[in-house]
């Protein structure tokens, strides 16, 4: 618990000569115990680097480099010049910084004799009792921090403190899931539908499992930690296993290992792994590409996953059915919001109950057919997820698509009450839709992943600022790909005014729920061949080849 040390919590006063020159290292301020070991390890490296770059600037002149204006090329050289003396600090501080994996509270000037007990637990009406004296920080590129904090009740409660991120829409997201979980909840006491009384069954959380999320202002704020597990994770230790402990490849080294032969490459003509081969890939190609992936991937890793958790013939049963529902659930609510970047990072699953709970909303309102390589399936229904669920017949075709119709229909009986949720947040004036243009694809996650991004790596990701959408123009990105034919989906239209795309958000929504945004023969027909040809869609093996190779479809 958060308490008094007084042994670490000291304070000094630097009086050393020439603290008044600005400098680092002679900085006079009340410092405390980190600010002075931070200061002891680096003030000198930062003084030195800053004077060494003074220096090289300094000898720079725009006279003797008049060239410098005329040629980009010039340019970009003598940036590089004038920064090289500041790329070994940074190197230093970046080391540092990732090594960083465990803080105590102590060490937080700000948090010193912090009194809660006024406080209620994020999300909750239980008033806060104390908080745990060391928390996590995770490694990822915002480098979230788990707490743990103890409620009145004497229970622990951990959540992720997120920072230069809105939660404002993953806030309405789950109270989109709430309101899903309490209709179906309702109905089945009602007891006019014996499915939906099966489906509010499953178990607690809810058919859609949703956590607490306490947005702090536009940049920031708590999210409740969920005890599941990444579905990668669950793959990676099926992987290591069979493998005597060799880590998976990378999705893009995997994708390019199997793109290379089907491209008639010679190994000395390979480029470097983590650099995807994707754009020189045909269509028909990549169809091929994406079979030699699934010929050489495993299938049965979550069913094995579940499997192991269970005690019985009946636990296991019952936990594919759960799996089951629980995934039909998620790809209904999902299909409607328009929710993409499903990857394996974003769906936790918790073993011992097969429940299904899906991370990371910014990519939403069909955003992800936006991104440089555009998400053409409607939700995740992988052969992997086929398998934990039974296999196309008894699974898919069976529980799965039964419990998509009845969500599906009762998200569209009480449409007027999910359209209203979402209005306050896409017709709010205040709404960044920036949001949708730079995100996804390697949040964090609550549920506690490898913590490397997406499915563990570091390359570009799609999305981001490093992977198609860095001049941030939507229209750019919707150009034709040799994998696919682009489209112009709501966010897309960088002109239109937010109230605009608000009111397009809204109309997506009532026409997924109507059937009228179906194209094709057979279009706004019933519920059930509604949700038998979105099942077609997720399962076309030609829809998969084409999806983002950190998207891991043959998985």
């Amino acid at each position: 618990m958060l308490g008094p040390e007084p042994a670490e919590r000291t304070h000094e006063v630097d009086q050393r000569p020439g603290f008044a020159d600005g400098s680092v290292a002679g900085r006079a301020d009340y410092l405390g115990c980190c600010e002075v070991r931070f200061r002891d390890a680096f003030g000198p490296k930062i003084d030195a680097a800053l004077e060494q770059a003074e220096a090289a600037f300094a000898a720079w002149s725009p006279h003797t480099n008049a060239d410098a204006e005329k040629d980009p090329a010039v340019w970009r050289r003598a940036v590089r010049k004038l920064w090289a003396p500041l790329h070994p600090l940074l190197a230093a501080l970046g080391s540092a910084i990732n090594r960083a994996r465990t803080l105590r509270l102590h060490e937080v000037e700000v948090l010193h004799d912090l009194d809660l007990s006024a406080t209620f637990l994020p999300g909750t009406s239980e008033r806060i009792a104390g908080v745990h004296a060391a928390f996590t920080v995770l490694p990822t590129k915002t480098k979230p921090k788990k707490l743990t904090f103890t409620g009145a009740a004497g229970k622990d409660s951990a959540y992720l403190l997120k920072g230069l991120e809105d939660l404002h829409l993953d806030q309405a997201m789950m109270q989109f899931l709430d309101a899903a979980n309490a209709v179906v909840a309702g109905t089945a006491a009602r007891g006019s539908d014996p499915r939906v009384a099966a489906l509010a069954a499953v178990g607690s959380g809810g058919l859609a499992r949703s956590y607490a999320v306490v947005p702090l202002g536009r940049s920031g704020g708590f999210i409740q930690w969920v005890d599941a597990v990444p579905a990668y994770t669950l793959y990676k230790r099926a992987y290591m296993a069979t493998h005597g402990g060799e880590h998976p490849p990378k999705p893009v080294v995997a994708f390019n290992a199997a793109a290379h032969p089907v491209l008639g490459r010679p190994v000395t003509q390979q480029p470097p792994t983590q650099r995807s081969v994707r754009r020189a890939c045909s269509a028909e190609q990549l169809r091929e590409v994406h079979a030699r992936l699934v010929a050489g991937s495993p299938a049965d890793w979550l069913r094995n996953a579940l499997f192991l958790e269970a005690t019985s013939a009946a636990g296991i049963l019952a936990a594919a059915r759960r799996f089951a529902h629980s995934s039909a659930a998620m790809a209904v609510v999902g299909y409607v919001l328009g929710l993409g970047d499903r990857h394996l990072d974003n769906v936790l699953v918790d073993p011992a109950t097969g429940h299904v709970v899906h991370i990371d909303y910014n990519i939403c309102f069909d955003r992800g057919l936006a991104l440089y390589v555009p998400e053409v399936v409607p939700f995740r229904l992988t052969r992997s997820f086929v398998e934990a669920m039974g296999g196309a017949a008894l699974g898919v075709r069976g529980p799965f698509a039964q419990a998509a119709e009845v969500v599906l229909g009762l998200l569209a009986k009480y449409r007027g009450l999910f359209a209203r949720l979402l209005k306050s947040l896409v017709l709010d004036p205040s709404i960044d839709w920036e949001m949708l243009k730079g995100a996804g694809s390697g949040a964090a996650a609550p549920g506690g992943g490898d913590g490397d991004g997406v499915n563990g790596e570091d390359p570009p990701m799609v999305g981001t600022e490093e992977g198609g959408d860095e001049d941030g123009d939507m229209d750019r990105l919707t150009q034709p790909t040799p994998s696919g034919v682009a489209v112009k989906p709501i966010a897309a239209a960088a002109a239109d005014a937010p109230h605009d795309r608000g009111v397009r958000v809204l109309r997506s929504l009532y026409a997924k729920l109507d059937g009228s945004a179906d194209e094709g023969p057979g279009a706004g027909s019933s519920v059930a061949d509604r949700v038998s040809r979105l099942i077609d869609e997720a399962m076309d093996e030609g829809r998969l080849a084409r999806m983002f190779e950190g998207w891991t479809p043959w998985l």
